[in-house]
């Protein structure tokens, strides 16, 4: 784990594989800790294959606990955790990468997938993005038409 400034925050980061990769993974996880599930375990199989990957906590150690109830406490979780902060997260890793001079592909998975798409949607010039098991009722949810969000 690192640290990096994003949005002006300290984040923790978890940084895994070579450095002079010439390609960069930014790792977008769902709404559950980036220590739960087999989150880091992925991210340690691309710096396998020689991928180095960045995975901040986009939650800032407020994700939603992996419980039968999580779903009730969704609502009020995505209030917390407003898109254009995490965006601006976004755009700062993405910067920092892109300025080593990587090329950089991403991975969404479910509220993950949702962030990206709304990377692509200001204009993040991202090389390759790669979403899993999309949540865009999300947008639905925020009373926004996640038609509309798939269009840009």
């Amino acid at each position: 784990m690192e640290t990096w400034a994003l949005d002006g925050k300290e984040i923790p980061t978890y940084t895994v594989g070579p450095t002079d990769a010439k390609l960069t993974v930014i790792f977008v996880h769902d709404i559950f800790s980036m220590h739960e599930g087999r989150v880091k375990a992925l991210c340690d199989y691309l710096a396998e294959i020689g991928c180095r990957v960045v995975f901040p906590d986009w939650h800032k150690g407020d994700s939603i606990p992996q419980e039968p109830d999580y779903m009730e406490k969704t609502g009020a979780w995505l209030a917390e955790h407003q898109i254009d902060e995490v965006i601006r997260m976004f755009s700062d890793t993405f910067n920092k990468v892109r300025g080593e001079g990587k090329k950089v592909v991403t991975i969404g998975f479910c509220w993950g997938t949702w962030v990206l798409y709304h990377a692509q949607k200001n204009k993040i010039a991202i090389d390759g993005c790669i979403c899993m098991h999309p949540t865009l009722i999300i947008e639905d949810m925020q009373g926004r038409s996640h038609s509309d969000l798939l269009k840009t």
